[in-house]
């Protein structure tokens, strides 16, 4: 048993390190991301979205990480607002500064949008990067780009199924209720 510990320990070590995480995060092992996505949905967005709050997010999210917000939105009374793609088909960063408010709580998009922490962290929202489809396409720095939340699935980097991350905040960790009883 010690040494298994020992094992998950060093695991945690490397993950952390490869993602970039600082000394603000941790990581947490999980079955998949979608797994993580519905952890952070549960436990942050149910615990702490009321009526009049946004949960801002892009059209073009992965669907587990646009049905586990509808459901959030549907639960608390949160209104979820959508960021729509410009001509090219990319993320449209105008639509979202448009959309981005003092009610935003939520900003929840991929890896290719990081650019955006800084904005929504000056609106009071956390953000959750889902980097499932970007993690093997380019280095990946949780910590400088500050986010809150960043998932991904193990087998996106070759690993077994059933292996997935959830690095988070330690100050929301500690905020947040347990996922399983």
């Amino acid at each position: 048993a010690m040494e298994s510990s020992a094992l998950i320990e060093e695991a945690r070590k490397k993950v952390h390190a490869f993602i970039g995480g600082n000394e603000q995060g941790t990581v947490v092992f999980t079955k998949n991301a979608t797994e993580s996505l519905n952890i952070v949905a549960y436990c942050y967005g149910l615990e702490t979205l009321h009526q009049g709050d946004e949960i801002l997010i892009s059209i073009a999210n992965h669907h587990a990480n646009l049905v586990t917000w509808q459901y959030v939105a549907q639960k608390t009374g949160a209104a979820l607002k959508y960021v729509y793609c410009d001509e090219q088909g990319n993320f449209d960063f105008n639509d979202f500064k448009a959309k981005l408010t003092g009610h935003t709580k939520i900003v929840a998009v991929s890896a290719a949008v990081v650019k955006l922490v800084a904005g929504a962290h000056a609106a009071d929202a956390v953000v959750l990067i889902d980097a499932a489809q970007s993690i093997t396409h380019f280095q990946h720095e949780a910590g400088a780009w500050d986010c809150d939340f960043l998932v991904f699935s193990g087998h996106k980097l070759y690993a077994e199924f059933g292996a997935g991350v959830l690095y988070i905040k330690t100050a929301l960790l500690e905020k947040m209720p347990p996922f399983l009883y």
